[in-house]
């Protein structure tokens, strides 16, 4: 405009200054709209990447989950064949010459179902599907327990194996009793395999007790190889050992000492190592457990009395079982354990369906993975066409997968209890006479065996559902970033929710499985564990793959959850 004005005045110089003066800012805010769209588009193709790497991570955590299941299936039918025909064998009086060969094969069995389980235990630890207990239990036989296991594995090298007990330790507390003996058999099993003479001491320590709570320290000491300084760090990490000529000479995973500190970090505790070269190693495990009280400790008897044997032998069982080895193994096992028990056969879910609707029996014992029909699918029908009672027959899955996910599908369809392959026979025996005269099993109870759906039940929600230790690892702990994740987690989450409920009110499940599959991941980032929001089973549910009626009922429940953790972010963000 005033090169213009200058041009009509007749003042040439002072125009064409002021054009110049135009071009130049034209192209400067050219070029600052070009920085800006550049700037646009960068910081879109970062939220697409990092989109991208989501979906990529949690399709990898998802093949990685189905690799984990299909691999303990393929791996255990097998072994299911080959531990159970050895025990029959075993139990046929066989020559002593023969015995040899039979206690290798069963050594080695056994090796190989430590290992599977050591993979899945990582497994399921990576994934957040470790659920730590809370019950009552016996310190002194705990430890006890722990002690009669390995004590023929110390003998066999004539080591000293020591047990002691702090008596100033309540011996009744409340904790996992499951996953203490777990990490203690790992280490205690360590530390006997790395010792050739000597001793091996495991004894429990109380360090302090105060708010009615006990910090106990479990320390196992040997006087083996020891670990060389470069390795004492390695030692917890995944798939490693001290020094590859240890594992070529000791043999093993490698991932027992991963596991035990996961389990402990689980528990709140900790793991910490000393130990020298030539003289040997001392593993501390650090953990708070509380006073059991007057607390009723769960029965681990696994032993049936003659009378309830007795009655197991006029059960009717279907045994519905694909594999001809696994056949052989369920009937022979049963029938020497009770003799006069009547067994009928199915080799798929179909043939199944058609035997239960003509005949009555007790007890199916159900495979999954079978032709034809599965086990999942012969339940389901069973459960929802036929009419009572032949509906209520009690089943029990016997399966090779053994992911928690797998056996919550089993129980949501009507199953009423499982076993996994290779089977314990205490164990089976045990759950028959549960299912078969009444008793509760697997969380079930005998009003939750009939043809009607299981009740759910939910956990306790802790006194805090959020964990903020992701989402600080993930943005480096830069709390900005950690108040804009949490700030869109507020904004979504209500409107996930909301679109969870309409799909539920208009039926269409396929919507809500999508709202759940979006809600998923922003959960995780808040740290609300599965075992609490149960987002994982609500779109799998939704899917297909569950029990459609329990759905307004978790959705209830994650309302619950999902308010709890909206009220602990918004005070967080007040307090910052």
């Amino acid at each position: 405009m005033l090169s213009i004005l200058y041009d009509k005045m007749g003042d040439v110089p002072s125009a064409f200054s002021h054009l110049k003066e135009y071009e130049r800012l034209k192209e400067e805010i050219f070029q600052q709209r070009t920085l800006n769209k550049l700037r646009n588009l960068q910081t879109r193709q970062q939220v697409e990447l990092a989109q991208k790497e989501k979906e990529v991570a949690e399709k990898t955590a998802a093949l990685k989950q189905q690799f984990m299941a299909n691999m303990s299936h393929e791996i255990r039918t097998p072994m299911n064949a080959i531990v159970g025909l050895t025990r029959l064998l075993m139990e046929k009086d066989p020559q002593p010459q023969q015995i040899r060969y039979l206690e290798a094969i069963k050594q080695s069995a056994d090796n190989l179902l430590v290992i599977i389980n050591d993979i899945l235990d990582l497994s399921k630890i990576e994934a957040g599907k470790i659920i730590i207990e809370q019950t009552p239990f016996s310190l002194q036989r705990l430890m006890e327990s722990v002690r009669d296991m390995l004590q023929h594995k110390a003998d066999e090298k004539d080591l000293n194996l020591r047990l002691s007990i702090d008596r100033s330790i309540p011996d009744r507390l409340i904790g996992d009793p499951t996953r203490i003996s777990q990490i203690l058999i790992n280490l205690v099993g360590n530390a006997i395999k790395f010792t050739e003479k000597g001793f091996v001491e495991f004894r429990v320590l109380q360090v302090n007790s105060e708010n009615n709570r006990c910090l106990l320290r479990f320390e196992i000491e040997d006087s083996g190889i020891g670990i060389d300084a470069d390795y004492i760090d390695k030692v917890f990490e995944s798939f490693t050992q001290a020094g590859t000529d240890t594992a070529r000479k000791f043999g093993g995973t490698g991932l027992g000492l991963t596991i035990s500190r996961q389990l402990a970090d689980l528990m709140q505790g900790k793991i910490e190592v000393a130990s020298t070269v030539g003289v040997g190693t001392t593993f501390m495990i650090t953990i708070p457990l509380s006073p059991a009280g007057n607390s009723i400790e769960k029965n681990e008897n696994k032993t049936l009395s003659q009378k309830d044997l007795d009655h197991l032998k006029t059960a009717k069982i279907l045994l519905v079982e694909d594999n001809e080895f696994n056949r052989l193994v369920a009937i022979d096992t049963l029938e020497d354990l009770l003799p006069g028990i009547h067994i009928d056969v199915a080799v798929n879910g179909a043939e199944a369906v058609e035997m239960v609707k003509i005949k009555p029996y007790d007890l199916l014992l159900m495979d999954i993975q079978m032709p034809v029909m599965n086990g999942v699918e012969a339940t389901q029908k069973i459960r929802q066409e036929l009419k009572p009672p032949t509906n209520a027959v009690k089943i029990i899955a016997m399966t090779a997968n053994v992911l928690q996910e797998n056996v919550q599908q089993y129980l949501e369809v009507g199953m009423n209890g499982y076993i996994s392959k290779p089977f314990k026979t205490d164990e089976l025996l045990q759950k028959m006479n549960a299912l078969i005269f009444g008793n509760s099993i697997d969380g079930q109870t005998e009003k939750n065996t009939t043809h009607e759906p299981a009740q759910l039940s939910f956990k306790a929600l802790p006194e805090k559902v959020t964990d903020m230790s992701f989402l600080n690892q993930f943005t480096g702990g830069k709390s900005e970033k950690v108040e804009k994740y949490v700030g869109m987690f507020l904004e979504n989450a209500p409107r996930l929710l909301r679109q969870l409920d309409e799909a539920l009110a208009n039926n269409n499940l396929a919507d809500a499985k999508i709202a759940a599959h979006s809600l998923k991941p922003q959960l995780g980032y808040m740290g609300i564990k599965e075992e609490f929001s149960n987002i994982f089973l609500i779109e799998q549910t939704a899917g297909g793959a569950g029990d459609s009626t329990k759905l307004a009922t978790l959705t209830e429940h994650l309302h619950l959850v999902c308010q709890k953790a909206f009220e602990e972010l918004t005070i967080s963000k007040k307090t910052e």
